[in-house]
């Protein structure tokens, strides 16, 4: 949890994945953090991957997700301090100040 310095933790949750090897099925746990990097006006995404001997499956599964699990916790984020509805304006403002860095 100390692998970025100088930036801003903006949100964090956890998912729960299910991975299937024929009948075997295993559960994994995945924190993730939305952070923003203040000094360069970007954010970016980090998946902390538990030590498993399916990190690699978890890591595979998780690439293609991280623009909707961003852009979900940064909706949540700023809806918490807006209130329940995210104006357009307030969304396209914090989109451009902190636009993704393609950093995952």
């Amino acid at each position: 949890m100390t692998d970025f310095k100088g930036v801003g933790g903006m949100a964090a949750a956890w998912t729960d994945i299910t991975l299937s090897a024929g009948s075997n099925e295993r559960k994994e746990r995945v924190q993730l953090h939305v952070y923003n990097d203040i000094h360069n006006h970007v954010r970016f995404i980090a998946f902390y991957i538990p030590p498993s001997i399916a990190a690699f499956a978890i890591a595979k599964f998780l690439a293609p997700l991280y623009a909707d699990q961003m852009n979900d916790l940064t909706k949540k984020v700023i809806a918490a301090k807006e209130g329940d509805h995210v104006s357009a304006r307030v969304e396209a403002g914090f989109a451009k100040n902190f636009r993704f860095s393609g950093t995952v």
